[in-house]
């Protein structure tokens, strides 16, 4: 977790909404990831607020609609959707790409849910945004999701070096009639 409840609703009252939530790292790390920890604290408010904190970093989003919110732990977090179309703001495009493919993996998010809040949200200024539609629309693995959070690595090395890419989660049937999925042939 990337804080303490106690700090964050503090936090949280000195600008002025107590639902103001996680959002960017601290909103990754607040879901859980292996990709990446940390200590800044990122926090979305509606661009109406101007406050300024000491140890928080601020995002003021026009569209920070309670749909894109939701409480874990206790805490309010800007939902999974949300928080990888806002993280290539604050983090290089690997690190995107890289938990992408753990809440894909993980069936935190799907393909379809990304591609359509991206597509909210994206408009030209909208650094994160962009970043999220790049690094979907160059996946590997298409619109599959991968069973482990490494999986399309193979699939990349192959597409990076000009290799034909395998056929993908391809279904084997077995002399005794049994039939066995390989992730790749």
């Amino acid at each position: 977790m990337c804080c303490e409840p106690r700090s964050l609703r503090r936090a949280q009252q000195h600008i002025g909404g107590k639902d103001a939530p996680l959002s960017h790292r601290s909103g990754t790390i607040h879901h859980g990831t292996r990709a990446f920890g940390g200590g800044v604290v990122d926090v979305s408010v509606p661009d109406t607020r101007q406050p300024a904190v000491p140890g928080l970093v601020l995002h003021r989003y026009a569209d920070l609609t309670p749909n894109v919110v939701e409480r874990v732990r206790g805490i309010p977090v800007t939902n999974r959707v949300r928080t990888l179309t806002d993280l290539g703001a604050v983090v290089p495009e690997q690190i995107v790409a890289k938990v992408m493919e753990e809440w894909l993996a993980d069936r935190h998010v799907d393909v379809e849910a990304l591609r359509r809040g991206i597509e909210v949200h994206y408009r030209p200024g909208r650094r994160g945004a962009g970043v999220a539609r790049r690094v979907l629309e160059n996946r590997a693995l298409g619109l599959t999701p991968g069973d482990s959070t490494d999986e399309h690595l193979l699939a990349l090395i192959l597409r990076t070096y000009g290799v034909p890419l395998p056929t993908y989660h391809h279904l084997i049937t077995l002399s005794s009639g049994e039939i066995v999925e390989v992730d790749y042939a």
